[in-house]
């Protein structure tokens, strides 16, 4: 007759075992204080249960909108809508029934810089009382300051107000709450790509993402097409034009096809903003790193925007020839 011989249990199954039979001989001795433990133990048991099943449910939603994300921002060119607008009998603030004008940047020889928009986002801007600074520059939104993020937010106010018809016109702020309101941006933080897009598409403006060509004539084919970009620049990838910018987000305005250069709108830094600069240098800055680099605007649809918005909400130093109302407004 064989006996089987029995098998030594593992190392860590045994120490819970005895960890088992110590707890229980100490429970029946303080019963009092075992209560207590175990009631701390089994909150541990229960917070970490939560944190898991959160981390889980993060990275469903998370997966969930980059795949709509990636729908949204398909870099896809749309055809240039040529907006005609028919006469307003009583849309516009001062009833007059003649058309609307149209403050539209265009690529001839003679651009009014007057209709383009460049609002500055910085607190320092606000406190010197600078041109086109307001007072989001000191605001603090979702708990963070606006001036350390809101370069996307400008960049879609300024496209906003500089191609739509003169009576249509945001704020920073405004956009800000736009693109809350209609996308998935949660606010506090640099707007991204998606968010953008999908804010602009929303106020009826048609653009789509781009990504860096290998070729300058590629990219000068891009922007001449366009009524304007938003680029994403950093002196990491070139430090001909911005020192000390790890990402920044600028608008262009108006390219130049004599003199290959564009109108820039940079929120960031007052001696740059409002100039004319060589389109190679937006090329050489264009920031690699990011999924993409810029966004060309090809046109705007006054029957697809959900936005129309009338006036700039909040305190904001205007220039004089807008205070005269020597410009269109």
């Amino acid at each position: 007759m064989t006996y089987r011989k029995n098998k030594k249990k593992p190392y860590l199954y045994r120490l819970m075992r005895k960890i088992k039979k110590t707890f229980k001989a100490w429970a029946r001795r303080n019963p009092s204080k075992a209560r207590r433990v175990y009631a701390v133990s089994s909150a541990v048991v229960i917070i970490i249960a939560v944190c898991i099943l959160t981390a889980v449910a993060g990275k469903i939603e998370n997966s969930g909108r980059k795949s709509v994300d990636r729908k949204e921002i398909k870099a896809t060119t749309e055809p240039v809508v040529k907006e005609t607008v028919p006469p307003v009998a009583s849309s516009e603030p001062d009833g007059n029934k003649k058309p609307a004008v149209k403050k539209t940047p265009t690529n001839g020889k003679t651009v009014d810089t007057k209709t383009i928009y460049s609002y500055l986002q910085g607190p320092k801007s606000w406190k010197e009382k600078r041109v086109w600074s307001g007072y989001w520059g000191n605001a603090y939104m979702n708990g963070s300051k606006f001036g350390a993020f809101g370069c996307g937010l400008c960049c879609m106010a300024n496209i906003y107000s500089s191609i739509t018809p003169s009576y249509y016109k945001a704020s920073p702020v405004d956009m800000y709450n736009f693109a809350k309101k209609n996308t998935r941006y949660w606010g506090g933080s640099a707007i991204d790509w998606p968010y953008m897009v999908r804010g602009m598409r929303k106020a009826g403006i048609h653009c789509g993402t781009k990504r860096k060509p290998s070729r300058y004539s590629s990219f000068k084919k891009d922007i001449a097409a366009s009524k304007c970009a938003i680029v994403l620049v950093s002196s990491y990838d070139s430090s001909c034009y911005w020192k000390y910018t790890p990402g920044h987000y600028v608008t262009i305005f108006a390219y130049d096809k004599k003199n290959d250069r564009v109108f820039l709108a940079d929120s960031g830094d007052p001696a740059h903003n409002r100039h004319w600069v060589e389109l190679k240098k937006i090329y050489r800055s264009l920031k690699k790193a990011s999924r993409y680099q810029y966004i060309c605007v090809t046109g705007y649809n006054r029957s697809e925007d959900t936005f129309r918005n009338r006036r700039t909400s909040g305190r904001w130093i205007r220039p004089a020839y807008m205070r005269n109302g020597t410009a269109k407004k």
